[in-house]
């Protein structure tokens, strides 16, 4: 089985991805209080966004990243060893570390949990660790992100192996009910619903983004690239355009 891969992700998902968080970081500053003495990155990925967190709040700050994917925290932590980086699920973690944190982040993670039921007891999660003046900064895609891309991709993969049905990783929220879940335990200090084309007119990046936002397990080794090399093929008949659909939150336990 093809295990999803960190370095190829970064290739193509890190740039825009940190272009948008580091944006939030900036923004979420005027919400800080005071220097955060401890700052939790939840899907830290290679580390980039944490290290940045690091260089916006001081060294001495106790800066963490956590991640479920085993090649991301390997090249988080090869590439920033002076920061904690552990293999992690969000929740579970949340749950087993009972210190109070005063700045949590997320970037382009959550929606990975894709039900209502599953992000809501996160952020029960997130209330119980949140400092009384502390602050939790996300960015997670709605629905229908990437949409078109990623319903071109699973109905020609289910073609390419002959199976009828692959469960897809859609993430359920739609931006009201969010807003709706977050209220009842938080003040929402900044909010923002996000629409716009990452690669606009660009057929390959686009292509990629379709390729490696997606964990595809199905393939491995030779018959992976072969199967990318079919979906190319189709996809330059008919290319589509990622059309992101995300939103932003800083929020603050009521």
């Amino acid at each position: 089985m093809k295990k999803w891969d960190g370095k190829e992700y970064s290739k193509i998902q890190k740039e825009y991805q940190y272009i948008y968080g580091k944006r939030l970081i900036e923004r979420s500053k005027e919400y800080v209080s005071n220097i955060p003495a401890s700052v939790l990155d939840m899907g830290c990925g290679e580390g980039t966004l944490t290290a940045y967190l690091a260089d916006t709040f001081g060294g001495n700050a106790n800066i963490s990243g956590i991640d479920l994917d085993e090649s991301m925290v390997e090249n988080a932590r090869l590439h920033y060893p002076q920061y904690s980086f552990e293999l992690s699920d969000m929740s579970e973690w949340l749950k087993t570390n009972e210190n109070s944190i005063d700045y949590i982040f997320s970037n382009a993670a959550l929606h990975w949990l894709q039900s209502y039921d599953k992000i809501s007891a996160l952020f029960d999660l997130i209330y119980k660790r949140l400092s009384g003046n502390g602050i939790a900064v996300l960015h997670f895609s709605l629905f229908d992100n990437g949409l078109e891309a990623k319903k071109f991709l699973y109905n020609n993969l289910s073609i390419y192996l002959g199976i009828n049905e692959i469960e897809k990783p859609f993430c359920e929220y739609q931006y009201p009910m969010i807003i709706q879940i977050l209220k009842k335990q938080f003040n929402i200090l900044y909010n923002q619903e996000c629409l716009y084309k990452p690669f606009e007119k660009n057929n390959i990046l686009n292509f990629q983004w379709m390729i490696t936002s997606q964990p595809i397990l199905h393939l491995t080794g030779e018959k992976y690239s072969q199967f990318v090399d079919y979906l190319y093929a189709i996809w330059l008949a008919n290319p589509i355009e990622v059309e992101a659909h995300q939103c932003e939150f800083i929020i603050r336990r009521r």
